[in-house]
């Protein structure tokens, strides 16, 4: 059919816009021949494709499909990062955490600054309960490049990892780093529940507001129980 289109597009008269036209089809044309053809760009299309999608079984679907394509690309690149480190992600998504782990640190040991990696396997780690792992794979992944684009994440992880191993205040720092990046209602929310913990209600209240408004409903359920006001008259609480 693209073929069809394209001799369409030669046939007609020789201006600007055929030629742009034919340029973009040609184009989506190699993307699509190429996405066929390389494991790795499959892999990482279903990647993306379990990420976007809402349906639990599709999720596991486009996971395992992601994983048949990343083997594929290892039987032939036995030391490719990308490989490893997708396969790392897509199993950290299917609850392998173990597996996760074990292909990003094969990841990293084949590209030592692979900050991807280093941030899947600190969640697998502090999924695991293994805290003191997990901080250390996330502050690697800080100190390789402060700036790098998901280092809002890195910091909301590292303090996700903080609290859960009772270190409240050191959470809330993360937590505030990272909103300083990006509004983002999971900081607002988990930043709430470290206040909550060090006995700060007014500031935990702000926070699940914020982390309500801007789209997060779980937060109104720790309003409601904490947070809001009686409505009965004094004299008659």
């Amino acid at each position: 059919m693209l073929c069809l289109i394209i001799e369409g597009v030669m046939k007609t008269k020789s201006n600007i816009k055929s030629y742009c036209l034919l340029t973009v089809l040609i184009i989506i044309s190699c993307f699509f021949c190429n996405a066929q053809e390389d494991p790795l760009i499959s892999g990482k299309l279903r990647l993306m494709a379990a990420k976007e999608s809402a349906d639990k079984d599709s999720v596991n679907l486009a996971l395992n499909q992601a994983i048949a394509y990343f083997n594929k690309e290892l039987e032939v690149f036995q030391d490719s990062p990308e490989a490893y480190t997708g396969r790392g992600e897509a199993k950290l998504m299917l609850g392998d955490l173990r597996g996760a782990i074990a292909d990003c640190r094969k990841a990293t040991e084949i590209e030592r600054e692979n900050i991807r990696a280093y941030i899947i396997r600190g969640q697998a780690e502090a999924e695991l309960g293994d805290y003191r792992s997990a901080l250390r794979e996330f502050d690697m992944a800080i100190n390789l490049n402060p700036h790098h684009d998901n280092v809002n994440l890195t910091y909301f992880y590292r303090g996700n990892a903080k609290s859960d191993s009772g270190n409240d205040p050191a959470a809330i720092i993360d937590y505030s780093l990272s909103l300083e990046i990006i509004p983002f209602a999971p900081a607002y929310y988990r930043r709430g529940m470290a206040k909550m913990n060090l006995a700060d209600r007014r500031g935990a209240c702000a926070d699940w507001s914020k982390a309500k408004e801007l789209g997060m409903p779980e937060a109104d359920t720790l309003l409601n129980k904490n947070c809001r006001q009686s409505t009965i008259p004094e004299p008659f609480r």
